[in-house]
């Protein structure tokens, strides 16, 4: 007997509902056992009711047991969304390929100051120069006309008058009021040399040379830099 309670006290609630329900149905079905149980016809009625419920009871309280843990345990199939990484726009800030801007360019960057700018007698800023020592300008509208000297013993060598090209910064700009730089050529029996005037910093003329020979001689072409001032 003790072995027997040993076991229905291990049992779980569930079990040993089903098992009563299933005992109070047998009772309730066939009635008589073994000459010791007999009850009445309403006695089997109630019995085989009894035996429902506790039947009904067991198996909802072993559904409830299966679906708790189900439902408390989070799927091990969901994934987790990481939140979304904010983006900082850095539009405002300074790069390290972009270039400060120039607050102060210099004047023979592709400034339009106007052929009166270059009109005048300019001196070399190196009083010692061995290359041109004066350059004259002269204009009358839209036209220009150069003068140059070189340094010579005792006097400088005068290399004449030509006729120059104003360069304006658009095909639709007037050179008179826009010109840029000032072009002229020099011939001579044995060289040829273009001169390119531009306005420099402080006031100053830039006269970039480049002198090629026609000789024949043999003597490579160069180019000079010289600045004057008024």
């Amino acid at each position: 007997m003790s072995d027997w309670l040993k076991v229905f006290g291990e049992m779980s609630l569930d079990n040993l509902f089903v098992i009563a329900g299933l005992a109070f149905l047998g009772i309730g079905i066939i009635g008589k056992i073994s000459g010791k149980i007999d009850p009445s016809p309403r006695a089997r009625a109630i019995s085989a009711m009894v035996g429902i419920c506790l039947v009904l009871s067991g198996i909802r309280i072993h559904r409830g047991h299966i679906s708790v843990p189900a439902a408390a345990a989070p799927s091990q199939s969901a994934s987790v969304i990481p939140p979304p990484i904010k983006e900082v726009n850095a539009q405002g800030a300074p790069g390290p390929s972009q270039p400060a801007p120039d607050d102060h360019p210099s004047r023979n960057q592709s400034q339009a100051l106007g052929l009166s700018y270059f009109s005048g007698t300019w001196k070399n800023s190196d009083a010692h120069t061995r290359g041109l020592t004066t350059v004259s300008v002269r204009t009358a509208g839209g036209s220009v006309w150069v003068r140059a000297w070189g340094a010579c013993h005792p006097t400088d060598c005068d290399w004449g008058e030509v006729s120059g090209t104003a360069f304006a910064p658009g095909v639709s700009a007037d050179p008179e009021n826009n010109a840029q730089k000032v072009t002229a050529v020099f011939e001579t029996s044995f060289s040829n040399t273009l001169m390119t005037l531009s306005p420099a910093d402080g006031d100053e003329l830039e006269a970039d040379t480049q002198t090629r020979f026609t000789d024949n001689s043999g003597r490579s072409s160069y180019s000079s830099t010289y600045t004057f001032r008024h």
